[in-house]
C-alpha cells in the first residue's frame, strides 16, 4: 500500500479515459515494441518502425498504438524509409480516421506531417480542411498592458459579454471585433492580427450552433494563464501559474441551437480551440460564427471542472493499481504458502514496467515533466538491471527537472561504463557514451566507441550520422564526409542523410552540391513545405530564379493563407525584374497584418531600385501612414522630395543667442566648466512616437574640464559636433568611431558644442512616451545657464506634466504654449537656473532643482501581477518533496508552524547553490535556491502561502537617489516595490512576513527598513496594499561587553565578546563561517587591538556561528601587556574603548550646511566595560556621565563604581531621519562634544587603608566569637 498514494492523482485522470477502453487488457507485446524492442539496440529504428505500424494496424484507436505512434514521430530522422507508415495513415484517412477513436486528432497531426510531405497532390490538403478547428471569434481586449498575465483581474466580458458595447481598457476603449484569419490549414489564431500594440487579458468568444444536442470533447490549446466559458458557465480556470496542465481535452455538452464559447487569454497567446465528439470525430452539424450582437450572462463562482487529466494515462494507471494490489498481494500469499513465484514475479516486474514507461511517455508528451520522470523512475525500478531499460532512463533524464546537471552526468559516466562492458554492451550504448566523451572534447576515445558500436551493429546506417556529428565538432571536413558516405553505402534512400549531406555542403560553401541533395530529397518528398522553400533560396543562389518562381507559385498555390511562402514568391518576383507581381504579393501580405509597413516599405525598395520614383515615394507615404514611428523611411522621403529633415530648425535656439553669454572661470571657481545650452525639441507624432534633437554647448573653464570633455559619447545619431576656440576657430572633428567623438583643438576657455538625434517608438496609448527633462545637473557638478525643453505634438495631444521644484514667478523661468497649424508648441525655458553646491549626505538633487515629467498614470496593479507569477510558479511539487514536507511537518497543527520548522531546516541544511534548478534538484542535493525549495515543501505540506513586494520605509529612502523619495501609488518606478516576502497566517491571528535572502535570518523577521513600509501583498487571488507592520525597536545593531582586569605592573588580562544583532548580522555569519578558525581569530584579535594596544588573543571562541536566528558572537580573551602607565604611584590609561567620533565626523566636515543632512541608515551600539583595579588601587573617581539627545542622533555614556571596578555603559542611536540646515549647528556641537567626552583619562591610586569585607561590616548577633577576639563595648 506504500506505493498507492502516487497512483491516486492518475487514477483521477480516469474520467477523461473512454469507458470502453477501460474493459480492455493491455496489450504487453505492443509496449514492448514501443520501449524495450531488441532493435533498439541494434539501432535498427527501421525493424522497430515495422513492429509499431503493425501495432497501429492492429488497433489503432488504443493507448498503445499512440504510444506507437509517438515514438514514429520521435524516430523521423533515423527511418531509412517512411512508406509503411504513409499508407498506413492514408488507409486510416479512407474513413475519416474513425478507427482511431479518441486520438484521431494524433493521426491527423501525423498525416498531416508524414502524407503531405510526400504527397504534392490536393488529396491531403482536402482531408486537413475537414478537420480544421474553429477559426471563427470575436476578441475584446487588451484589458492590461503587456506583461505578466492579468489572470486574477475580472473584466467586464466575465460579468457579461454585451458585443455591441465597448467597455474600458488598457490602451482606451476597446470593443468586440472579428479576430481576421486568412489560412484555411491553419487553425491557430494569432493576436498579432487584433491590433499593433500587444498587452494581455483577451477574451475570445465564439458562437457555436448545433443542429442537435450531444456530448463533446473541447481540444483547446492556450500558452498562458485562462478561463474558460460554456454558455454563461465557467467550465474550467486554466490557471498555469499555479500548476502545470496537461492538453485541455474537456468533456462538455452541447445544446441544441446557440452555445456561446468565451475563453480569457490572461496573458499574450495563440489559440486554437477543436471540437471533437466522444469517438474523436468532428462535431456533424457544428457551424462557429464571431457574434456581433446580443447580451449574454456570465455566472462566476467555482469552475464546473478542475483540473483535467492525461486522458489515454487511465487505463495504463488503473492496470499498474491493479498489478501493485491485486497481483501482487496475490503472488505474495502464494509465496507465504511455499509456492514457486519467482517466474510470475519476474512477469510482474516486467509489466510494471512497461506501464510505467507508457505513463512516462503520456505525461512527457502533455509537458508534465514531473509525473513523466516520477513514472519513468518508477520503471527503472521495476526492470531493475535491463540494459535496454537504463538506456531508455539515461535519454529520458538529460530534459528531467528532477536531475540536475551534474547528477546527469554523474549518473551517464557510471551508467554507461557499465553498459559498454561485456555481452550486455550493444550499439546504443557505444553511442551515448561516444556523445558523452566527444562534450569532453574526447574525440578519439569517442570514434573508437562509435566504431565498436558499428561492430556490433553492421547494418546500423544511422551510426554514421552520430560519428559525423563527432566530426562536425572538431571540423575533421574528410572524417566528416567519409562518415556519411559509408552511411549511404547502407541506406542510400534515407531522407535523412539527404539532409546531412545537404548540410555538409551548405557549411563548406558548396551550393551546387547542397542544392543536389535537396533536389534528391525533393524527389521522395516533393510535398514538403520547408524543403520548397530551402531551393526556393538555393535557386536564386545558383542563378536559376525561374526554377525558383515554379516552386513559389506552387507553394502559394497549396497554402494560399501562408504568409511566409507569399513573400518568398515576392522575393522571387522581385529577383526576375516583375515588379508588378511583386508589389502585388507585398500588398495582399500588407493586407493581412496589422503592421503592414514591413511589406510596404520592401515594395518601395523594390520600385524605387527599378527606378519607379513616383510609385516608390508614394508607397513610403502609406509607411508613414500606417505606421509614423517610421523615421527612417520619413528621413529617406524627404530626401527623395528635395525638403529639409531638420525638424527642429524653427523651434531651436539661435547660436547668436549663446553667444551673449557671460561665463568666465572666476564666476564658477569650484567648476570645471560651465553648460552654456542644454536644449531639446522632440517632435511628436500621431501614434506617440518621436524624434528628439538634443544639443549641449558647454565652455570648459579648467584643464580638469579639458581632460572631462575633451571626449563624448552621445546616446543618439550625431549631428554635430565642433570645436569653438577662444580665438572663433571652428574645428571639427575628421570622423567618428560609432558614437564616439573627440573634439579637436581642446583648451580652457573653448567651447564644445555636440547635437544628436534621438528616436523613440510609438506607444499603444498615442501620447507622449514617459520622460523626465531636468533643466538643472541632476550630479550638481556643472552650471546651467540655459536649459530649454521644446514639446511638438499633434493639436489634441495633451501630454500630462508634472512639475517638481518649479518657480511660480521668476523672470528667468518662460514657460508658453501656441498652436502652429496642426501641432501644438509647448516651450519650457530655464535661464541660470540655481546651482547647487554638492555636500556629502544631502537630499536628492531632484528635490532641489527644477524638473518636468511627462508621465502615464500606470496601475500598482501591474506590479501584483509580478508578484502573482513570481510567486505561484514556485509552487509546483513532487513525491519526493510531498514525502519529506509530511514526514518534518507531521505533528504540527498550524501553517505558521509548519512553515516554521521548513524554514529553519531550509535554512540549517541548504548552505550552497550548486547546479540544482529546481527543488526536488536541491532537495536531493542538498543545495540549491533556498526560497524555492522553502516554497515548494510549504506547498507541499499544505500551508498556504500569500506573497508580497514590500518598498522601504520613507523614512528609508532619502539620500542621492534617482527616485523621488516617497512612492508614487499611482505608477511605482522600476526599483519600487521589489523586496519579495512569503506571507502566512499567523497563529494568533494576522500575517508573518518570511524574507528568505539571508540564510541566519530568524523565521518572521524583516529588515528595520520595513517597519511601516508599503506593500503590495497577493493572497488567494486577492490583492491589497498594506503597510507593513513595525517591529521591535533597535533590533539591528551592535553590543560589546568586555572585562578588563588590571594588575599592579601596568598588564592587564581581558575577556569579552563583539555582539552583532540582526541585519548587519547575516552577511556576516556567512562570511565567518567561510573562513578558517585561523583567519577568523586573527581578524577578531586585531579589531581588539584597535582599542586595546598590544592585545594579545589566547583564544578566540564564535559561539553559535551556524545558528539559524542567533546573534553574531565574537568572543576573545588574552593579555594586554602593557595597558597602563605607572607614574608617581599611579596607574594611568585612555578609556579603552571604540571612538565613535572619527565615524560621526564623515557627517559634519562643514561648519555650515545649505541643504538637509540625510541619514538614510540607523546605527544601533552599546557597549559595557567593567575595568577592574589591581588589589591595593582604586580608582581615583569617575567622570561625569554624559547624555546627549540630538535627533536623529542619540548619545549617553555612563560611569559608575562598583566596589573595585569602574563600569563604563555608552549607548549610541544614529538615524534614520533627517537634521535640516538650521539644525545643523546643535548637531555639530554634539558630535564634538561625543569626541570631547570619549577621551577620557583614567587614574588609580594605591589605597592606604584596606578596605573591609562584606562580612565585617555586618552584626556579630548569634555568631560564635574568634579565639583572641576581644569583647565588644
Amino acid at each position: 500500500m506504500r506505493r498507492l498514494f502516487p497512483l491516486l492523482p492518475a487514477l483521477a485522470f480516469l474520467l477523461c479515459a473512454p469507458l470502453q477502453a477501460q474493459a480492455q487488457s493491455i496489450d504487453y507485446e505492443a509496449l514492448e515494441a514501443a520501449f524495450l524492442d531488441e532493435s533498439l539496440g541494434r539501432l535498427d529504428f527501421d525493424a522497430q518502425a515495422a513492429k509499431l505500424i503493425s501495432v497501429i494496424r492492429r488497433a489503432p484507436g488504443s493507448e498503445e498504438a499512440l504510444a506507437a505512434l509517438r515514438v514514429l514521430r520521435e524516430n523521423d530522422e533515423k527511418l531509412a524509409s517512411h512508406m509503411a507508415l504513409v499508407e498506413a495513415l492514408r488507409l486510416l484517412a479512407e474513413d475519416n480516421f474513425r478507427a482511431c477513436g479518441p486520438y484521431a486528432q494524433a493521426y491527423v497531426d501525423a498525416y498531416a506531417r508524414f502524407v503531405r510531405r510526400v504527397d504534392a497532390s490536393s488529396r491531403p490538403l482536402e482531408v486537413l480542411r475537414g478537420w480544421s478547428g474553429i477559426t471563427e471569434f470575436a476578441v475584446m481586449g487588451p484589458f492590461a498592458d503587456y506583461g505578466e498575465p492579468a489572470h486574477d483581474e475580472v473584466y467586464a466580458p466575465e460579468v457579461a459579454c454585451e458585443f455591441a458595447a465597448q467597455a474600458r481598457g488598457a490602451f482606451g476603449r476597446v470593443s468586440w471585433r472579428k479576430l481576421p484569419h486568412f489560412d484555411p490549414l491553419l487553425d491557430r489564431l494569432d493576436l498579432d492580427l487584433h491590433g499593433r500594440h500587444r498587452g494581455c487579458a483577451y477574451y475570445a468568444a465564439t458562437l457555436l450552433r448545433c443542429e442537435k444536442a450531444g456530448d463533446a470533447v473541447l481540444e483547446l490549446e492556450l500558452n498562458c494563464p485562462g478561463k474558460i466559458w460554456l454558455r454563461g458557465a465557467l467550465l474550467l480556470d486554466y490557471d498555469t501559474r499555479r500548476q502545470d496542465f496537461p492538453e485541455l481535452a474537456l468533456n462538455l455538452r452541447l445544446e441544441k441551437g446557440d452555445n456561446l464559447l468565451l475563453v480569457k487569454i490572461s496573458g499574450y497567446s495563440s489559440l486554437r480551440a477543436r471540437l471533437r465528439t466522444r469517438q474523436g470525430q468532428p462535431v456533424p452539424g457544428l457551424s462557429a460564427s464571431a457574434p456581433q450582437t446580443g447580451v449574454y450572462q456570465m455566472a462566476g463562482g467555482e469552475p464546473a471542472l478542475k483540473a483535467p487529466g492525461v486522458r489515454e494515462a487511465g487505463r495504463f494507471a488503473q492496470e499498474l493499481l491493479h498489478l501493485k494490489l491485486d497481483v501482487a498481494e496475490g503472488l505474495k500469499l502464494r509465496a507465504s504458502r511455499g509456492e514457486d513465484v519467482s517466474r510470475e514475479l519476474a512477469r510482474l516486474a516486467r509489466q510494471i514496467g512497461l506501464c510505467s514507461l507508457a505513463l512516462s511517455q503520456a505525461y512527457r508528451a502533455n509537458r508534465l515533466e514531473t509525473e513523466a520522470g516520477e513514472y519513468m523512475e518508477d520503471a527503472l525500478a521495476a526492470f531493475g538491471s535491463e540494459p535496454l531499460a537504463r538506456l531508455a532512463f539515461l535519454k529520458f533524464i538529460g530534459t528531467s527537472p528532477l536531475y540536475s546537471a551534474s547528477e546527469v552526468n554523474s549518473i551517464r559516466r557510471r551508467e554507461l561504463t557499465a553498459l559498454t562492458q561485456g555481452e550486455q554492451a550493444s550499439a546504443w550504448a557505444c553511442v551515448e557514451l561516444a556523445a558523452l566523451l566527444a562534450r569532453d572534447e574526447r574525440i578519439r576515445e569517442a570514434v573508437d566507441c562509435c566504431e565498436r558500436a558499428s561492430r556490433l551493429s553492421p547494418k546500423a546506417w544511422t551510426l554514421g550520422l552520430e560519428l559525423s556529428q563527432i566530426y562536425m565538432q572538431v571540423q575533421w571536413r574528410g572524417e566528416w564526409l567519409a562518415a556519411l558516405q559509408q552511411a549511404r553505402k547502407i541506406a542510400p534512400d534515407a531522407p535523412g542523410l539527404c539532409r546531412a549531406f545537404a548540410r555538409y555542403y551548405e557549411g563548406h560553401e558548396l551550393p551546387g552540391a547542397a542544392l543536389k541533395e535537396n533536389e534528391s530529397l525533393a524527389r521522395q518528398w516533393p510535398g514538403d513545405m520547408g524543403l520548397r522553400m530551402t531551393l526556393i533560396t538555393q535557386y536564386l543562389r545558383v542563378a536559376q530564379p525561374e526554377k525558383a518562381l515554379a516552386l513559389a507559385k506552387l507553394q502559394v498555390a497549396a497554402y494560399p493563407g501562408d504568409d511566409y511562402a507569399r513573400k518568398r514568391l515576392a522575393d522571387v518576383h522581385g529577383a526576375l525584374g516583375q515588379l508588378d507581381e511583386a508589389v502585388a504579393c507585398y500588398e495582399e501580405l500588407a493586407r493581412r497584418t496589422t503592421r503592414p509597413e514591413e511589406y510596404l516599405k520592401a515594395a518601395a525598395e523594390l520600385l524605387l531600385s527599378a527606378g519607379r520614383e513616383e510609385a516608390g515615394r508614394e508607397m513610403l507615404r502609406r509607411v508613414l501612414t500606417a505606421a509614423p514611428e517610421e523615421h527612417e523611411v520619413r528621413r529617406w522621403l524627404a530626401r527623395l522630395e528635395g525638403a529639409s529633415d531638420e525638424f527642429w530648425q524653427p523651434w531651436a535656439l539661435a547660436l547668436e543667442e549663446v553667444r551673449k553669454l557671460k561665463a568666465e572661470a572666476a564666476d564658477y571657481p569650484q567648476c570645471p566648466s560651465v553648460l552654456l545650452l542644454d536644449e531639446q525639441v522632440q517632435f511628436v507624432y500621431e501614434d506617440g512616437s518621436s524624434q528628439m534633437y538634443v544639443r549641449q554647448i558647454r565652455k570648459v573653464l579648467t584643464q580638469d574640464g579639458v581632460d572631462e570633455f575633451g571626449r563624448a559619447q552621445p546616446k543618439g545619431e550625431i549631428v554635430c559636433a565642433r570645436t569653438i576656440k577662444p580665438n572663433g576657430t571652428v574645428l571639427e572633428p575628421v570622423t567618428f568611431r560609432g558614437n564616439q567623438v573627440e573634439f579637436p583643438g581642446v583648451e580652457i576657455g573653448a567651447w564644445l558644442e555636440v547635437a544628436y538625434i534621438v528616436r523613440e517608438e510609438s506607444n499603444p496609448f498615442g501620447g507622449v512616451n514617459p520622460a523626465r527633462f531636468y533643466f538643472a545637473d541632476q550630479t550638481m557638478v556643472e552650471p546651467f545657464l540655459i536649459s530649454r525643453n521644446v514639446l511638438v505634438t499633434p493639436r489634441g495631444m495633451s501630454p500630462v506634466v508634472r512639475y517638481h521644484n518649479w518657480p511660480g514667478s521668476d523672470p528667468r523661468v518662460l514657460r508658453a504654449e501656441t498652436t502652429e497649424g496642426d501641432r501644438t508648441v509647448r516651450v519650457w525655458d530655464v535661464r541660470s537656473a540655481a546651482y547647487f553646491e554638492r555636500e556629502p549626505f544631502m537630499c536628492s538633487a531632484l528635490e532641489l532643482i527644477p524638473w518636468i515629467e511627462f508621465t502615464r498614470a500606470r496601475d500598482w496593479r501591474e506590479r501584483s501581477r509580478e508578484l502573482a507569477s513570481e510567486g505561484l510558479s514556485q509552487l509546483r511539487t513532487t513525491r519526493l518533496l510531498t514525502a519529506f514536507a509530511r514526514s518534518l511537518t507531521r505533528a504540527l497543527p498550524s501553517e505558521a508552524q509548519k512553515a516554521r520548522v521548513i524554514y529553519q531546516w531550509v535554512n540549517s541544511t541548504i548552505t550552497t547553490e550548486g547546479d540544482a534548478r529546481t527543488p526536488h534538484q536541491a532537495l536531493k542535493a542538498k543545495a540549491g535556491d533556498r526560497k524555492k525549495l522553502f516554497a515548494a515543501l510549504c506547498h507541499a505540506a499544505g500551508v498556504s502561502l500569500g506573497f508580497a513586494y514590500a518598498d522601504a520605509a520613507p523614512v528609508f529612502r532619502g539620500g542621492q537617489v534617482e527616485e523621488l523619495p516617497a512612492p508614487d501609488w499611482a505608477g511605482p518606478g522600476e526599483s519600487d516595490f521589489k523586496k519579495f516576502l512569503f506571507v502566512v497566517k499567523a497563529d494568533a491571528g494576522g500575517l508573518v512576513f518570511i524574507d528568505l535572502d539571508e540564510r541566519f535570518r530568524p523565521f518572521g523577521v524583516y529588515s528595520a527598513r520595513l517597519d511601516h513600509a508599503p506593500a503590495i501583498l497577493w493572497r488567494e487571488g486577492k490583492v491589497e496594499l498594506i503597510e507593513i507592520p513595525g517591529g521591535e525597536k533597535a533590533r539591528d545593531g551592535f553590543f560589546n561587553r568586555t572585562v578588563i582586569r588590571l594588575k599592579a605592573d601596568g598588564s592587564a588580562s581581558a575577556s569579552g565578546a563583539i555582539e552583532t544583532r540582526g541585519e548587519r548580522s547575516y552577511a556576516l555569519k556567512e562570511m565567518l563561517r567561510k573562513q578558517s578558525q585561523e583567519d577568523r581569530s586573527r581578524e577578531l584579535e586585531e579589531q581588539v587591538a584597535e582599542q586595546m594596544r598590544g592585545f594579545d588573543a589566547e583564544s578566540c571562541d564564535f559561539p553559535e556561528l551556524e545558528t539559524i536566528g542567533a546573534p553574531l558572537i565574537r568572543a576573545f580573551s588574552g593579555v594586554v601587556p602593557r595597558f597602563a602607565r605607572s607614574q608617581e604611584g599611579k596607574l594611568r590609561f585612555a578609556l579603552p574603548i571604540e571612538r565613535m567620533a572619527p565615524l560621526l565626523s564623515a557627517l559634519v566636515n562643514k561648519e555650515q550646511r545649505l541643504h538637509d543632512l540625510v541619514l538614510d541608515f540607523d546605527l544601533n551600539q552599546g557597549d559595557e566595560l567593567r575595568i577592574e583595579a589591581p588589589e591595593g588601587y582604586a580608582f581615583d573617581s569617575a567622570p561625569q556621565d554624559v547624555m546627549l539627545p540630538c535627533a536623529p542622533l542619540s548619545y549617553s555614556l555612563s560611569f559608575s563604581l562598583e566596589g573595585a571596578a569602574l563600569v563604563v555603559r555608552r549607548r549610541l542611536v544614529l538615524g534614520p531621519g533627517r537634521v535640516q540646515p538650521f539644525a545643523y549647528a546643535d548637531f555639530l556641537r554634539v558630535v564634538r562634544r561625543i569626541g570631547e567626552v570619549e577621551d577620557v583619562q583614567l587614574s588609580l591610586s594605591r589605597t592606604a587603608v584596606k578596605a573591609a569585607k562584606p562580612q565585617d561590616v555586618l552584626p556579630k548577633a548569634g555568631r560564635k566569637k574568634a579565639e583572641g577576639e576581644e569583647e565588644d563595648y
